[in-house]
């Protein structure tokens, strides 16, 4: 099967979700990427990052997974146009077992975790058309608001953005319900404006940090073209703390 088909049958496994519900217990981890996919972050200039910071988070993710309560479930959304309560671009189960057939969609090794997401799962996002709206509020809504029927003990949200929010007009509003509890880490991402004027950068920053913390949310940050796959890691089992 090529990599392509591969892809989407595993979107396609995870959809009908009946392999997994009847062989897994409810997840324990929920874990969000939002990926900016506007014309300012998913284009041509920054592709070589987008690769390395998509790779890095993937990766970051899979040798987290194994010291993670269990199972886990990974979910990979695009920040655009009308971002709410989009269909995930990819999605993943984690559960290490023996007693666990590994299948597409669900793992049971984290090097089938990380070919997955590092490599599979970025390259398609990195195929995606670039969108004129950026659709930050709607996406964390999205994240926040999508949940199993038994909720998992853990909610993260790690966000690729420039964090310069373009909604078209659209009102949407977080509440405390939606953001209480879950951690975020915002990789931002410095756009060629913000050179000239970095303190521009600095108040979107800031601002996101304040409006999720206001909320009830556990907020880090750091600029994405320095973070690494160890740092990831280390955010996830949170011994950076």
């Amino acid at each position: 099967m090529g990599r392509l088909s591969s892809f989407l049958a595993t979107i396609g496994a995870l959809f009908c979700g009946g392999a997994y519900a009847q062989s897994m217990p409810p997840v324990r981890t929920n874990i969000v990427v939002l990926i900016d996919v506007s014309e300012t972050w998913l284009n041509d200039d920054f592709r070589e990052l987008n690769e390395q910071v998509l790779s890095r988070v993937g990766e970051g993710i899979s040798f987290a997974s194994d010291r993670l309560n269990g199972p886990l479930r990974v979910s990979y959304f695009d920040i655009g146009d009308d971002s709410l309560f989009r269909r995930p671009l990819c999605e993943a189960v984690y559960q290490p077992s023996l007693l666990i057939r590994e299948q597409q969609g669900v793992y049971s090794s984290s090097d089938g975790l990380r070919a997955y997401l590092a490599e599979d799962c970025a390259s398609y996002v990195l195929h995606s058309s670039p969108a004129p709206l950026t659709d930050i509020t709607g996406a964390i809504a999205t994240a926040v608001r999508t949940q199993s029927l038994v909720p998992p003990e853990r909610r993260l949200v790690i966000v690729l953005s420039d964090l310069d929010e373009d909604r078209g007009g659209r009102d949407l509003t977080l509440t405390s319900e939606d953001i209480e509890g879950v951690q975020f880490l915002l990789l931002y991402r410095s756009m060629h404006r913000d050179q000239v004027l970095q303190s521009a950068l600095d108040a979107r920053r800031r601002e996101w940090e304040e409006r999720l913390s206001g909320l009830g949310g556990d907020v880090r940050s750091a600029p994405d073209n320095s973070i690494t796959s160890f740092e990831i890691e280390q955010y996830l089992l949170q011994e950076l703390r």
